[in-house]
């Protein structure tokens, strides 16, 4: 009967050894190929990316520049347009300082002395707003506000002065 058994022990031994053999998980085995072509994808990635950052970035640099001289040329206009204005308000005067003249050539005394004052101060204040005239055309963007409601008060004022002289007011 020992014999009869040991065979029988011995399939069975054999048989639940192979059974007893640690399993691995399956997986997909990685070649060099599909490794090369995944980073050369990542890699095509990135450069597109940083290509694209570059040309939004030229897009937004043209886009400031374009920005920058609509501004420019905005304020060029307004500091044009308050040049003319200045200018027209000296020009229009020079005809009542004419008129001045020659009221206070008829005036005698205290009367004549005034309106020569009032005159002398109005063709003074004319001639500080021709000079700002001037620095207006050369003003910057900073600096030609201040300068042209400088010259423009200066302007009105002896404008102003002097057309009541001439009117005799």
């Amino acid at each position: 009967m020992n014999t009869r058994i040991a065979p029988a022990v011995l399939l069975a031994l054999l048989a639940a050894v192979p059974a007893c053999e640690k399993k691995q998980p399956a997986t997909v085995p990685t070649t060099t190929t599909t490794t090369t072509t995944n980073g050369s994808a990542a890699g095509d990635a990135m450069r597109n990316m940083g290509e694209a950052a570059k040309d939004a970035g030229a897009a937004t640099k043209d886009a400031v520049k374009e920005a920058a001289k609509d501004v420019g040329d905005g304020f060029k206009a307004l500091r044009d347009k308050a040049a003319f204005e200045i200018d027209s308000r000296i020009t229009g005067s020079e005809p009542d300082f004419s008129r001045a003249k020659q009221r206070i050539d008829s005036l005698q005394g205290d009367d004549r002395t005034s309106a020569q004052r009032t005159y002398d101060d109005a063709r003074s204040n004319m001639d500080k707003a021709k000079a700002m005239l001037g620095d207006l055309k050369d003003a910057t963007a900073e600096t030609w506000d201040k300068i042209s409601a400088e010259a423009r008060e200066l302007a009105n004022r002896a404008a102003d002065a002097i057309k009541s002289l001439a009117d005799g007011k």
